[in-house]
């Protein structure tokens, strides 16, 4: 795995970029529609829908209803048969399970992925309120299936062997707390919370800190921080922290922004046979969840 640039990009580049597949999901606020409409337009690559039901454990891919353990071999079915090695993935709609398995998938094929993040301009709050409350509570998602794993990214875990935690975390209180609450220190030991620190903006940092501190206060170690918009700092965040933690068990929730999840992702994938394994909560994203657009980030990895 090799990353090989991180760039900062506008529509006319979205128009010309060449690969042979586009994988997407379904656009719900202004800068999905925007990622997604502009490489529609976009001759050189073959489209791809894809959703995953983590309560049915399937996959909707341009429509057709795919079973997990059929989602490669239905990629390798309907991809390009000359094809030459690149794909776009857009993270800006796409969530966390569905990034997993396509670049597994593309990692499986020694393949360069080109994946796509458009940052939104603002997070309407939930409540029009001069409160603390009002100001950092967001309606980012309308509810989530819960704390499901994963097949091939999950780590055995018992009472003895317990896992060190490390949170990516956004805006959403309930997430965290959710994740905790049902383990009720059962299996988890110790929590290192990681806040993106450069934020998109610089407001927004301040709300990740409100909707968490409370949670962590008893049980968590000192903080990490890495920017809000670069996976590839993630990443070697992530690496920093193995390295301190040689024989624990590491379990990973990306559940902040989403270049973080990104780096997350790549992060498990470089660790398969580690004990390395993700936690995630499937959140349902709610429609109109951000306005505007402002950066668009080109991150190109190479699995050659």
């Amino acid at each position: 795995m090799k990353f090989e640039n991180l760039l900062e990009v506008d529509r006319s580049k979205l128009l010309t970029i060449k690969a042979d597949i586009f994988f997407f999901g379904e656009p719900l606020d202004d800068r999905g529609k925007f990622v997604v409409l502009a490489l529609q337009e976009n001759l050189s690559p073959k489209k791809v829908i894809v959703k995953f039901d983590a309560s049915k454990m399937t996959f909707t891919i341009n429509g057709a209803s795919i079973p997990l353990r059929d989602f490669s071999s239905y990629l390798n079915k309907i991809s390009p048969e000359n094809i030459t090695g690149q794909i776009i993935v857009d993270a800006t709609t796409l969530g966390v399970s569905e990034l997993l398995y396509i670049l597994r998938w593309a990692l499986r094929l020694e393949l360069k992925a080109k994946i796509i993040y458009a940052e939104p301009k603002n997070y309407p709050s939930v409540f029009d309120a001069p409160s603390d409350y009002g100001r950092h509570h967001f309606n980012l998602s309308s509810s989530s299936v819960g704390y499901r794993a994963l097949p091939g990214f999950t780590r055995t875990t018992s009472t003895v062997k317990k896992a060190h935690l490390i949170a990516l975390l956004g805006f959403e209180r309930v997430r965290l707390g959710q994740l905790l609450q049902n383990d009720e220190g059962a299996f988890i030991e110790a929590v290192t919370p990681i806040f993106g620190v450069p934020s998109f903006r610089p407001s927004f940092d301040k709300h990740s800190a409100y909707q968490n501190i409370d949670r962590l206060v008893r049980v968590s170690d000192k903080p990490e921080f890495c920017c809000a918009s670069n996976p590839f700092e993630t990443f070697r965040k992530l690496k920093f922290i193995k390295k301190c933690l040689p024989d624990k068990v590491l379990h990973i929730a990306p559940i902040g922004t989403k270049p973080m999840a990104i780096g997350a992702c790549l992060f498990i994938l470089s660790n398969l046979n580690e004990n390395v394994g993700l936690m995630y909560d499937h959140p349902i994203n709610s429609k109109g969840r951000s306005t505007g657009v402002t950066k668009i980030h080109l991150y190109e990895v190479s699995f050659a």
